[in-house]
């Protein structure tokens, strides 16, 4: 309302003030006019004046030189008393060139000096000038309300060339009020004149009304409107004068300012998604140091996403990580001396994080088109993410490597064990009973066992056993795991206490895999629990229950439980422990990578997993796997004697290692087998091209040097597709053809002759 009352007003001051500039402008006109007419009927009244005066003069002046020139001053005085009857005459007088008074209107002057006139005491040096001079004078006395005209009376005599100058006549003509009243003649003009200027003003305003206020009146309307924001808006323009131009001009600037508006709302939206979505925490301060405004980044990394009003204000150096990163002099520095400033992988502990986060922080000033400081633009990026990344790369390229080194060493070791064992196990066969050799070939034996269970754990921890699955004793598993452990901890005040359930039957499965994601969990809970040491517990239970996902059905499970006396998970924290890349521990302390990995092995292998937790109480992670009793009844070749016969068959033996030929070549033959040996995949390809299906089996190891075992075998395809091959390896080279090798024969490194026998039988069966 107060807004309307106020335009009201407006528009009224605008009516008001063409009213009076047309009032003042009228009244002017009026004086004007009234004036001017004043004047020029002034002007005019004194010529006819005066020439009616000179009329008058002219008269006398003839009547007098009659009437003089015979002497007759009576008809003189008769004819100005006559003369002097008419009202307007006040006064006549008639004198000699000595201004002696000749005739008069007033007796008491004749024969009298002039001078004697009391009306007008300077009468005596006009009537002078006028003698001497010979001209007709006016003479005006408005305080007397006078008009007096003196003329020069000139007498004629026959005897003289030049006429006689004799003297002179006065009239005195009573005041004209057009003439002689100022005041009342100019206020009669002047009330004409106001007459006719309020007509012509009211004419005027209603002119101006339509074709200046009204249009004037709806401009200013509408800038109100497009003051308020409503860009864009029109005025119809009615006219081609200045008023229509004016419109047409306002028009156009509404338009222009509807564009620019638009322009400036997309440019101010672009910037705010560019300033909002950027990834680093951005703020903006003044001069002083106050902050002016904070992007989404900022607030959530604050944990305030709709707090962003409880930033702005305030002193950048209450923020966190800045008061933490102790960036006040880099600060003070930029908004002092406008000098940039980048600070590198600050380490700062945050309000709401659990472990320290790490900052690139960088600083610019803000200038003004003068060039004058306006503030300054802070950016902190948290490179906590990328860092752990980093390292988790490294640390997966040092798994790499260990594991490209663990399984260069475990095929040379395990051919070196392979040797070992054969010839043990050969010399146990061949010595009697009580023979006193037979106790140190068995500590051979057993020795060379316990080396190939040790290069199996280190396999597994290196991440390079096979995803080939075999039936796991998961009692042994945990049994290997706690002797790594063990020696592992050693002085670090932890202890490891088991509980095997021995009806727990085997499960299919990778044991290198589930050694891993057993290890991780042990790891972990040797990480959780506190500087002097606490209790790990690991668990086998064979049990019926349901899965997970159905909990209306029971199966058969072989849970593996790994639990801790240490610090516990946090309720929040909980739900994400199995995000890849999450973790709770300090930079470089943690990969994120351990239970994302497990959780993948263990639903890889159709099992579940789920963990319990409370703070200050500790953590246990379960695991469990369908419990498969096929596997249970699998039986592995133990000693058994193979009764294998060779019956004159080729067998080709490919190994690099000359031990392993002669070993193998040895077993063979005593068997009756023809035997053929190569050490290299060429020199296999060339006794195949030469024997051809002759041999009935290619015993290949995978990795040798050349094209290797794959790539003959391959050749050897080529040559005959229905060739049988038996594969060894010693663990290195057989990622690359995991997938190809897993349904044809295989035999690992390092076997007993038992194995090795037992698997050539299978391959030729």
């Amino acid at each position: 309302m107060n807004n309307f009352h106020s335009k009201v007003r407006r528009i009224r001051s605008i009516s008001a003030v063409i009213v009076l500039m047309m009032l003042v402008g009228g009244i002017l006109f009026a004086f004007i006019i009234a004036g001017a007419s004043y004047g020029m009927q002034r002007r005019n009244n004194i010529k006819d004046l005066q020439i009616r005066a000179q009329a008058t003069s002219d008269q006398l002046n003839y009547i007098a030189e009659i009437l003089l020139n015979k002497g007759d001053l009576n008809s003189v005085q008769r004819i100005v008393e006559n003369i002097a009857t008419d009202r307007t005459i006040t006064f006549i007088a008639i004198v000699d060139a000595n201004l002696k008074v000749l005739a008069s209107t007033q007796h008491d002057l004749l024969g009298a000096s002039i001078s004697e006139y009391k009306e007008n005491p300077k009468i005596l040096a006009h009537f002078r000038r006028v003698i001497i001079n010979g001209k007709t004078e006016f003479i005006h006395r408005p305080e007397q309300g006078h008009f007096d005209i003196i003329a020069p009376i000139i007498l004629a005599n026959p005897s003289r060339t030049i006429p006689l100058l004799s003297g002179a006549v006065t009239v005195v003509f009573r005041d004209d009020p057009l003439v002689w009243n100022p005041r009342e003649s100019f206020w009669r003009y002047l009330q004409l004149a106001l007459v006719l200027s309020a007509f012509a003003i009211a004419i005027l305003y209603a002119v101006l009304r339509r074709w200046v206020a009204y249009p004037i009146e709806r401009l200013t309307r509408v800038s109100e409107r497009l003051g308020s924001g409503e860009l864009g808006i029109q005025i119809p323009v009615s006219s081609s004068d200045e008023v229509g131009r004016l419109a047409e001009t306002f028009n156009r600037m509404s338009v222009s300012l509807a564009t620019q508006r638009r322009a400036l709302q997309a440019t101010e939206e672009r910037y705010l998604r560019v300033f909002h979505s950027s990834p680093v925490c951005l703020i903006v301060v003044d001069p002083a140091g106050t902050i002016i405004d904070v992007n989404a980044t900022f607030l959530a990394e604050m944990d305030r996403r709709s707090d962003r009003q409880v930033w702005i204000g305030k002193p950048i150096t209450e923020i966190p990580f800045i008061k933490a990163g102790g960036l006040q002099p880099e600060i003070q520095n930029l908004l002092v001396n406008a000098t940039p400033f980048r600070s590198w992988k600050v380490s700062i502990p945050l309000p709401d994080k659990e472990h320290r986060c790490l900052f690139n922080f960088s600083g610019i000033p803000l200038f003004d088109d003068k060039h004058v400081l306006t503030g300054a633009v802070i950016a902190a990026e948290d490179i906590t993410a990328e860092q752990t990344l980093e390292a988790q790369l490294i640390q997966s390229q040092k798994m790499e490597s260990l594991g490209v080194l663990a399984g260069g060493i475990a095929h040379d070791f395990n051919n070196i064990l392979t040797g070992i064992l054969g010839y043990a196990s050969l010399l146990k066969k061949r010595l009697a009973r009580d023979d006193p050799s037979l106790p140190a070939v068995e500590v051979i034996e057993k020795s060379g066992l316990r080396a190939r269970a040790l290069i199996q754990q280190l396999m597994g921890f290196a991440r390079r056993t096979e995803s080939i699955k075999l039936p796991v004793d998961v009692n042994s598993l945990v049994t290997e795991i706690v002797l790594l452990l063990q020696k592992g901890m050693v002085g670090q005040g932890v202890s490891i206490q088991v509980d095997l359930d021995p009806t727990s039957p085997k499960i299919i499965a990778n044991s290198g895999q589930l050694h891993q994601a057993l290890m991780n969990l042990c790891v972990n809970a040797r990480d959780a629990l506190p500087p002097e040491g606490g209790t790990i517990f690991l668990k086998t239970h064979a049990r019926s229950m349901p899965s997970l996902s159905d909990s209306e059905h029971k199966k058969e499970w072989v849970e593996v439980s790994v639990r801790d006396t240490g610090a516990g998970i946090k309720p929040e924290v909980l739900s994400r422990i199995f995000e890849p890349f999450f973790t709770t521990k300090e930079f470089g302390k943690g990969t994120g990578l351990g239970l994302s990995v497990t959780y993948g092995i263990v639903k890889a292998h159709g099992g579940e997993i789920s963990v319990q937790s409370e703070p200050d109480k500790g953590s246990i992670f379960m695991l469990r796997f369908p419990e498969v009793r096929e596997a249970s009844k699998r039986k592995e070749a133990k000693g058994q004697e193979v009764l294998l016969k060779g019956k004159k068959r080729p067998i080709l033996l490919v190994d690099d290692e000359k031990t392993l030929l002669e070993l193998e070549k040895k077993l063979l033959e005593e068997r009756d087998f023809e035997v053929l040996t190569a050490e290299t995949g060429e020199e296999a390809i060339e006794i195949y091209r030469k024997h051809g299906r002759e041999i009935r089996l290619v015993v290949l190891d995978l990795l040798m040097p050349g094209i290797g075992g794959w790539n003959a075998y391959l050749q050897l395809r080529e040559m005959d597709a229905e060739v049988k091959v038996l594969f060894t390896s010693g663990y290195g080279g057989v990622k690359e053809f995991e997938e190809q090798i897993k349904t044809l024969p295989f035999l690992w490194k390092p076997y007993r002759i038992e194995e090795f026998l037992a698997a050539v039988e299978k391959a030729l069966a």
